[in-house]
């Protein structure tokens, strides 16, 4: 099946075309038998069970320079505050913006506002529910981010030196800096594992996983680090929960269905061309 594309899960093309498919299958019914149909009735049921659990849980389409990312909905996106331009005073009757909070600014990394990983290209952040052995109910937030190596490739296009497909073996280990962990080398590599299990009804794509647990911190925090790519652009998102966030949440399976509706841009951003020189043509 094609991946999932639009705000609402699939876009009207390609609605149209899986039902055009469809249709041409029960054309073919007779031809392939009637346990051949029964499967593609079966298949099709799964397909919009599968769109409507994608809708249900995951809030609309964002778009970051041909990124496209459905997070669970209970997450809403940080913005950057407003920052007057340098020297220029407040109009009359207006007031100075106060500069955004550090756990709330989106180039920071969540918990941890001294940390700013490279590459961050948006940030969301929710407040789950808690629990634990010997502990009320409460509430704590939690924390999406996600990077890439894009802004690498627009740099490199003025200095040749910038090297782009380092971008997540330098991330990881400035993430372990920051966090006074061992650094991921071939010496004593992390413990990556494969995301198995997507859906067949989106693109395949290769997804890697590594959970960082933070017990001595307060609270003591899970953080999922997760990667992939697509030809040479890199992608990372980090998930930042408490460890003690109600299983109620959900947020393993919410994670999942954002991670299979992740796309990434086929290519890096091309150079544009210099100014007054020929677009295209002879």
């Amino acid at each position: 099946m094609s991946p999932l594309t639009s705000s609402e899960g699939v876009s009207a093309l390609d609605r149209r075309a899986f039902l055009a498919g469809l249709a041409s299958t029960t054309l073919l019914a007779v031809g392939c038998g009637a346990d051949t149909y029964q499967e593609r009735l079966t298949q099709t049921r799964r397909y919009f069970e599968y769109l409507d659990q994608v809708n249900v849980a995951l809030s609309r389409v964002a778009k970051f320079e041909g990124f496209e990312i459905r997070v669970p909905k209970i997450f809403e996106q940080l913005i950057p505050a407003a920052v007057p331009n340098e020297g220029e005073a407040p109009k009359e009757g207006e007031a100075a913006p106060e500069p955004l909070a550090p756990d709330v600014d989106p180039v920071r990394l969540g918990y941890f506002p001294n940390v700013m990983p490279e590459g961050i290209m948006a940030s969301w952040k929710a407040t789950v529910r808690t629990e634990g052995p010997g502990q009320s109910e409460g509430e704590a937030p939690a924390y999406l981010h996600l990077l890439s190596n894009w802004g690498r490739w627009i740099e490199r296009q003025n200095n040749i030196e910038i090297d782009p497909p380092k971008y997540l073996a330098d991330l990881t280990n400035q993430i372990a800096n920051a966090l006074n962990l061992q650094a991921d080398t071939s010496d004593a590599p992390w413990d990556w594992e494969m995301i198995r299990g997507l859906s067949p009804f989106v693109a395949k794509k290769k997804i890697e996983s590594i959970t960082i647990e933070l017990v001595e911190h307060n609270p003591p925090l899970e953080i999922h680090f997760y990667k992939t790519d697509a030809k040479d652009v890199q992608c990372a998102l980090l998930l930042i929960l408490p460890k003690a966030i109600d299983p109620r949440e959900k947020m393993e399976g919410r994670i999942k269905l954002t991670l299979e509706t992740l796309k990434l841009p086929g290519s890096p951003p091309e150079k544009a061309p210099a100014k007054g020189a020929p677009v295209g043509g002879f």
